[in-house]
């Protein structure tokens, strides 16, 4: 029963990879093959250029999360689980290089359908997503003065008071009596 989990994460990353795999060579090949087609030799170059970041995403993720085995003669010719690599379905950098990955994918697919390299466009989602993660992170940890400069010097030159101070001045106003 040791290393359950282990083995149930090594086989989950096995078939998202199979998975990803499939898509990346049938989607990659097809627009080669349209662009090869249409076009000619030269316009395979522009898509290779465009899908260098997802191939970079792609080899990251399929080395940090493919399942490494070892074949033993003590276990008798049966595999070893010697690493399940990275779990693949935790969130955080592993999601972002799965998103940037689809979106190239769908952009790929785009300019198989319609032949036009415009598609290309949808990869800055993924750059302009991570800005505003990032601002809001920022906003989080160092807040922002929201006030003008004009404002503070307004605030600067009118002292406030306190609710302890405002409430002694009403009562100031007011006569007191006291009984015996």
């Amino acid at each position: 029963m040791a290393g359950k989990s282990s083995k149930k994460i090594a086989a989950k990353n096995a078939a998202i990879l199979k998975q990803l795999d499939v898509l990346v060579v049938t989607v990659l090949s097809l627009t080669i093959l349209r662009k090869l087609f249409t076009n000619g030799l030269s316009s395979c170059i522009k898509p290779l250029i465009f899908n260098v970041p997802m191939l970079v995403c792609f080899y990251i993720l399929e080395k940090s999360g493919r399942p490494k085995y070892e074949v033993s003669d003590a276990t008798h010719g049966k595999y070893k689980l010697v690493s399940e690599g990275l779990d693949l379905e935790s969130g955080g950098l592993t999601e972002y290089m799965f998103d940037f990955v689809y979106v190239s994918l769908f952009c790929n697919l785009g300019t198989v359908i319609f032949n036009t390299m415009k598609w290309w466009f949808l990869v800055l989602i993924c750059p302009t997503f991570i800005l505003y993660k990032l601002y809001g992170l920022k906003q989080q940890f160092f807040p922002g003065n929201n006030k003008r400069p004009h404002q503070e010097q307004m605030q600067a030159s009118e002292p406030s008071k306190s609710k302890r101070q405002q409430k002694k001045e009403k009562r100031g106003d007011k006569a007191q009596v006291k009984y015996r």
